[in-house]
């Protein structure tokens, strides 16, 4: 997408990404694994090769944390997501702050409480009725998310709950899960769509297998209240939960990096390259999906899906969206798919 767009894209990070083995990349830049050496070699890159770079995106919430928590903000200056007060780092650097912000900006949220300890979670819980969530402050794909449905269940999950900073504690709110993936040019939504997560894997607050295109007319005014709050400018995820019998949406958390899904952005009518050309000269106007609700079997997300749900036809469906034009990469797709079912012991032979 970023090639398509004008762009020499140059990586930084491990040899482990699957990205690494994209064709279309005109440098990389090699790290050791891991959220905080990306970090400190980034800021050591910029320090002196900045100039060379128009857009810079830090690709995972990780890694996001790690360079707010470097110390000073300086070398984030000109390129962050979003301005660097402390306002705006604590909407991206905590769900909390998100949530109490969002409540704050009028947007539709579920019931939640704020709570600094044990005692404070009970009373949420007694408040609310299960079934609940316990969120950490950061969290992603599912991590640091305690699902508690019984009486029963939240006495043997508080033990895994940890106080080092407040953690939210939230009513499940019925519907079905839903995701908007989103080009912000300082808050305004310049190209967007929204979708259905009809199936997720491994669990089901993880990643979609398959996405169904979601024309719901409610989707904009959603983006739009993200965007002003946030004033968030690059790529980025919006997840909320569609009640079909109130047709309300509610916001769930907004995700300060890129997503997987923004190639599907051609069958709803919209088109992320080119967008990103048109912010790159100062001049992008605003793309609107259109009114396609296309049902698309997500590479290599419903690989893993298929298999352990014996669906070979989905496993076949998937393949349509393999990126067949980069050979090495779904090769290395591929790889990763087929070592996740072996052995422990063959898979640590095969790292050696």
């Amino acid at each position: 997408m970023w090639h398509n767009a004008g762009y020499d894209v140059h990586l930084l990070g491990s040899d482990r990404l699957v990205g690494c083995k994209s064709k279309l990349l005109a440098g990389r830049i090699p790290c050791a694994p891991g959220p905080e050496a990306a970090a400190g070699m980034a800021r050591a890159h910029l320090a002196t090769d900045r100039a060379r770079y128009k857009t810079i995106v830090l690709a995972d919430e990780p890694t996001l944390w790690a360079a707010v928590d470097l110390g000073s903000t300086d070398w984030l200056e000109g390129w962050f997501p979003v301005p660097l007060t402390p306002a705006s780092l604590a909407l991206v650097r905590s769900k909390t702050a998100f949530l109490c912000g969002s409540v704050g900006a009028g947007i539709s949220t579920p019931e939640f409480y704020v709570c600094k300890d044990e005692t404070e979670v009970r009373r949420a819980a007694d408040s609310m009725g299960f079934p609940l969530y316990v969120k950490a402050s950061k969290g992603w794909a599912g991590s640091g998310l305690l699902y508690v449905t019984s009486q029963a269940s939240f006495e043997e999950q508080l033990v895994r709950i940890s106080y080092e900073n407040s953690v939210v504690v939230q009513k499940e709110t019925p519907g079905e899960s839903a995701s908007i993936s989103v080009l912000y040019d300082h808050g305004i939504p310049v190209c967007w769509f929204a979708y259905r997560m009809l199936n997720t894997w491994p669990n089901r607050f993880s990643s979609a297998c398959t996405a169904q295109l979601f024309p719901h007319p409610g989707t904009l005014p959603l983006v739009r209240a993200v965007g002003r709050l946030t004033q968030f400018t690059g790529l980025a995820g919006i997840d909320f939960i569609w009640n079909q019998e109130t047709d309300q949406l509610t916001l769930l958390e907004f995700n300060c990096r890129p997503t997987p899904v923004y190639h599907l952005g051609p069958r709803a009518g919209v088109d992320f390259a080119h967008a990103l050309r048109e912010m790159s000269s100062g001049k992008a106007e605003v793309q609107l999906p259109n009114r396609s609700a296309e049902i698309i079997n997500l590479f290599p997300q419903m690989l893993y899906y298929s298999v352990e749900h014996l669906q070979p036809a989905f496993f076949l469906s998937a393949l349509r969206d393999a990126p067949w034009a980069e050979p090495a990469l779904a090769a290395a797709n591929f790889r990763r798919f087929l070592t996740h079912y072996l052995p422990d012991s063959l898979k640590r032979m095969l790292k050696r």
